[in-house]
């Protein structure tokens, strides 16, 4: 069984190898994302191309900020409860479980890889 740093660096070596190759089509995906937030700032299509262009941009920075926002909410609120444990204080009674505090130290601690929103 691979560590999660070798699991990692196993799949990044995967997508590099893909992307190298030229073999991904997230053409008509990432198409279909960027629609959305036209659709959102102008549903009916009368604004001047131009608005409806910024207006998606700002949008499309709304949400990936809201996605921002809630990350680092979530990293301070575990790191939080990894400190408390470690000075020995009382967790919530729905943390005290030891598989969860296995997932919260385990998620505090990867620090190597992963989901921090665009921008």
């Amino acid at each position: 069984m691979l560590s999660p740093t070798e699991a990692r660096l196993r799949a990044s070596l995967a997508a590099h190898a893909l992307h190298a190759q030229g073999g991904t089509n997230t053409g008509p995906a990432r198409a279909a994302f960027r629609s959305r937030f036209l659709k959102e700032v102008d549903p009916d299509g009368v604004l001047p191309e131009d608005e409806r262009l910024r207006r998606a941009e700002h949008a499309r920075k709304v949400h990936y900020t809201r996605l921002a926002l809630a990350s680092a909410k979530v990293r301070r609120e575990r790191a939080e409860l990894v400190e408390k444990q470690r000075r020995g204080q009382g967790l919530p009674a729905h943390v005290e479980e030891p598989s969860v505090l296995r997932q919260i130290a385990g998620l505090v601690g990867n620090r190597g890889g992963g989901g921090d929103a665009e921008e």
